[in-house]
C-alpha cells in the first residue's frame, strides 16, 4: 500500500532540515481524514430496524371522543363534612392590578412538600375552564399568593353543592385573613324556598369555622368576626347590630332564627347596600377587612340598583361571594311548582331569576302567553355575577338545587361549549349603547319588546287557551269572540316581528358575537312556529264555536278546554279559506320552514341553551283539539290557609 510504503521507507530528518518534518506532519492528517471519511460513510449506508413510537398512544385528547361527559372538564370538590386536619391556601381570582400592569405578588403559596412522582393529584387530571373575565395572570403567576390586594373575581365556579362551595370559600377567608382582620356577615334572602337550605348549611358553616381554627395558631384570637343578617322586602340583624362575634354556636343560633317573607320581595341589591353601610366602620383605618356572603335562590327584584352597590363596595374593598342558582335563559322568571295544600291546585309561583345579561335577549312569550318554562342558561344572573366579579369575589352556581323548578330539563352545559357565548357584564348603560349601534342587535331588541305580554299595551298576548266555554250557545260565542279578537291582534304583531327580522337577516353572517347570531336565529324560528300554532287555533276555536255541543259526553264533565299540539294540523273548512285565502298545503310549508329553522339553530349552536330551546319548540306540536274535562271545585277556605300565589310584577326588560 502506497500509504505504508511512504511510512516505512522515509529516512529520518536531520535537526537542521525543517521541510522534511512538515511534510511528515500534513501525510498523518490526511491519512486520519481519509480513515473518518470513510468510517463515517460506512455507517450512513448501514440501517437499523427500530420500533417507532405511537404518538397517539402518549396524546390522549379531550376533543377524541365527543360523548365524554361535562364532569371530566368540571372539578369534583370534595363533598364530605368531616373537619381538614391541614388547610391550604389559594388565591381566588386574578388581581386587578397585576393584569393590567402585569407584575408580581410577593409571597408565596403553601404547598405539600409531598414528592412529585407519588402525588395522587397527578393520577386523575381535572380541566377547570373559566367563564369569568379574560385579564387572568400568565402561567408564571400560577404560583405567587395574591394576598389580600384587589382581585378580579370570578363569574362563574360551577360546583355541585353547598360543600363545596364552603370548601372554596374557607381556602379565600384564609387567604384574606394572612393580611387583615376580617369580618364576614352571612346574608341570607328570608324567601320560603330557602328554608331546608339554610338548615343544610348550619353544619357546613360549623365545619367552616372549625376548619380555620387550623389556621388561627399563629394570628390573634380576633382575627375573623362574623355576623348574620337576612333579608326579604326589609333587612333585619339576627346577630346584635354593631356587635359582630367569633363565637360559632351564637352564629348557628342566628342562622336557625331567620323567618320567612311573606311578601315575595327580595331586593338583593338594598340588602347589600344596607349591609357595605351598617358595617362601614369596621373598615376605617384599616381596622377590619369586611367580607360579604350572600346565599339566595333569586336574582333579586331591585337589580336597578347594581350599579350603587357595585360602586360602594369597590371603593371599600369589600368582596362579595354569592352561592347562587342559575339564571333563567334570556327571561327575568323561573316558576316553582307549589300544590296549595287545601284546593290541591297547582301554581306556578315566579321568582325572579334572571336574566343573565343586562337585558333579556329571549322572547318573553311562548306564542299563547307569557313564558312559563325553566329553562337554564348554564349562567349566573346579571346583577350578582357582576358584583361577584368586579369586587374580587366568586359567584358559585348551584345548578343541582333545582327540586321544584318548572324546568322541561335539568342539565348542565358544559363550559367549553359556552365559551363563545360568555353574556356582557358591562353596565347597563354601556351595554344598552353598544347594542344599538347595531342595527342587527336593535332589531332583535325590537322584537322582544314587541312581544312582551307584561306590558301594559300587549294584554292582548296573553290568550286564554285554557278558557272554560259556557254549555249556552250565546254565551259561549261571546266569548269566542273575544278570543278570536286576540289571536287576530297577536298574529298581525307576531307578522310584524318576523319581518323585522327578516330584514336584517342579511346583516347576520357580519355580527361578530355569536350569542348575538344565536338569539336571532332561534326568535326567528319560533316566529315562524308561533305564527303557524296561533293560526291552528283560530281554527279550531272556530270551528268549535260553530258545533258547540249542549251537553258533554261525560255527564260529569264541566269544562271545555283546548290541547295544544295534540295530533295533526287541521284543515281549514270553506269558510275559513275563502276568510284568511291560506290553505293546509301552505301551513304545511310554513310549519317545514320553521322546523328547518330549528335544525339550524341545533347545527350552528350545539350543547347551548339554544339548541335545547330550539329541541322543545320543535316537540311542541301544532295541532289542536277542544275537549271536555272535570274541574272539582275549590274547597271553602281554612283556618290560616296559605294565602294566594303573588301576582307577576310589570318588569323592566
Amino acid at each position: 500500500m502506497p500509504v505504508a510504503e511512504s511510512a516505512t521507507s522515509t529516512t529520518p530528518a536531520a535537526p537542521s532540515n525543517g521541510r522534511s518534518a512538515k511534510s511528515s506532519s500534513k501525510s498523518g492528517v490526511l491519512i486520519s481524514l481519509a480513515v473518518h471519511c470513510v468510517t463515517l460513510a460506512m455507517l450512513a449506508l448501514a440501517t437499523f430496524a427500530t420500533e417507532s413510537p405511537d404518538v397517539s398512544l402518549a396524546i390522549e385528547s379531550l376533543f377524541a371522543d365527543p360523548d365524554r361527559g361535562a364532569e371530566e372538564v368540571t372539578q369534583q370538590l370534595n363533598t364530605d363534612t368531616q373537619v381538614a386536619e391541614t388547610i391550604n391556601f389559594v388565591a381566588g381570582g386574578a388581581t386587578a392590578a397585576g393584569a393590567a400592569a402585569g407584575g408580581a405578588a410577593g409571597g408565596g403559596v403553601q404547598v405539600s412538600e409531598q414528592k412529585i412522582d407519588r402525588s395522587e393529584s397527578l393520577t386523575d387530571v381535572a380541566v377547570v375552564p373559566n367563564l369569568g373575565a379574560s385579564g387572568l395572570p400568565g402561567l408564571d403567576r400560577l404560583g405567587d399568593d395574591l394576598g389580600s390586594e384587589q382581585v378580579l373575581g370570578e363569574a362563574g365556579a360551577l360546583v355541585e353543592g353547598y360543600g363545596p362551595a364552603l370548601d372554596r370559600l374557607t381556602q379565600e377567608l384564609a387567604r384574606l385573613m394572612r393580611q387583615n382582620k376580617i369580618l364576614v356577615v352571612w346574608l341570607f334572602d328570608e324567601s320560603e324556598s330557602m328554608r331546608d337550605d339554610q338548615k343544610d348549611l348550619q353544619g357546613r358553616i360549623q365545619r367552616v369555622y372549625e376548619e380555620l381554627k387550623l389556621f388561627k395558631e399563629d394570628v390573634p384570637e380576633d382575627v375573623m368576626l362574623s355576623a348574620v343578617v337576612s333579608f326579604g322586602k326589609d333587612l333585619h340583624f339576627q346577630t346584635p347590630r354593631k356587635k359582630p362575634t367569633a363565637d360559632i354556636p351564637t352564629i348557628l343560633k342566628a342562622i336557625d332564627a331567620i323567618p320567612v317573607d311573606k311578601t315575595g320581595r327580595e331586593n338583593t341589591c338594598g340588602a347589600l347596600e344596607s349591609v357595605l353601610d351598617e358595617y362601614r366602620g369596621f373598615t376605617g383605618a384599616g381596622r377590619r377587612r369586611v367580607v360579604i356572603v350572600l346565599i339566595s335562590d333569586e336574582s333579586g327584584d331591585d337589580g336597578e340598583r347594581v350599579e350603587e352597590v357595585r360602586k360602594k363596595a369597590v371603593g371599600s374593598r369589600t368582596p362579595i361571594y354569592i352561592l347562587g342558582r342559575e339564571s333563567v335563559f334570556g327571561y327575568l322568571y323561573g316558576h316553582v311548582r307549589w300544590v296549595h295544600p287545601q284546593t290541591n291546585q297547582t301554581h306556578y309561583l315566579p321568582i325572579r331569576r334572571g336574566p343573565e345579561t343586562p337585558y333579556a335577549e329571549q322572547l318573553p312569550f311562548d306564542g299563547l302567553r307569557r313564558r312559563l318554562d325553566g329553562t337554564m342558561s348554564g349562567f349566573g344572573p346579571y346583577e350578582q355575577v357582576r358584583l361577584a366579579r368586579d369586587t374580587g369575589g366568586i359567584f358559585f352556581l348551584l345548578p343541582n338545587e333545582e327540586q321544584n323548578l318548572n324546568d322541561f330539563e335539568a342539565r348542565k352545559y358544559a363550559a367549553l361549549d359556552l365559551k363563545e357565548y360568555l353574556p356582557d357584564l358591562e353596565s347597563r348603560r354601556t351595554y344598552g349603547a353598544e347594542r344599538d349601534k347595531s342595527p342587527f342587535r336593535k332589531a332583535v331588541w325590537e322584537v322582544i319588546n314587541l312581544l312582551n305580554p307584561f306590558d301594559d299595551k300587549n294584554r292582548e298576548l296573553e290568550i286564554p287557551t285554557d278558557a272554560w266555554y259556557s254549555r249556552d250557545p250565546s254565551q259561549a260565542a261571546a266569548a269566542v269572540q273575544q278570543t278570536l279578537a286576540r289571536c287576530r291582534q297577536t298574529f298581525t304583531k307576531l307578522t310584524e316581528a318576523e319581518r323585522r327580522l327578516q330584514a336584517v337577516r342579511g346583516l347576520r353572517d357580519r355580527e361578530s358575537s355569536r350569542r348575538w347570531r344565536a338569539n336571532h336565529d332561534l326568535i326567528l324560528g319560533q316566529l315562524m312556529a308561533y305564527r303557524v300554532r296561533l293560526f291552528q287555533f283560530g281554527l279550531a276555536l272556530e270551528q268549535f264555536a260553530k258545533t258547540l255541543p249542549t251537553r258533554f259526553q261525560n255527564a260529569q264533565s264541566n269544562e271545555w278546554a283546548a290541547t295544544l299540539g295534540d295530533g295533526e294540523m287541521l284543515r281549514p273548512d270553506e269558510t275559513q279559506l275563502k276568510q284568511g285565502g291560506v290553505t293546509l298545503e301552505e301551513l304545511e310549508r310554513a310549519r317545514h320552514s320553521a322546523l328547518e329553522q330549528f335544525k339550524r339553530v341545533q347545527k350552528e349552536h350545539p350543547n347551548t341553551p339554544w339548541a335545547q330551546r330550539a329541541q322543545w319548540e320543535m316537540s311542541r306540536g301544532y295541532g289542536m283539539r277542544f275537549v271536555e274535562r272535570y274541574v272539582p271545585p275549590p274547597p271553602p277556605p281554612a283556618p290560616n290557609a296559605p294565602p294566594p300565589p303573588p301576582l307577576l310584577p310589570i318588569p323592566n326588560l
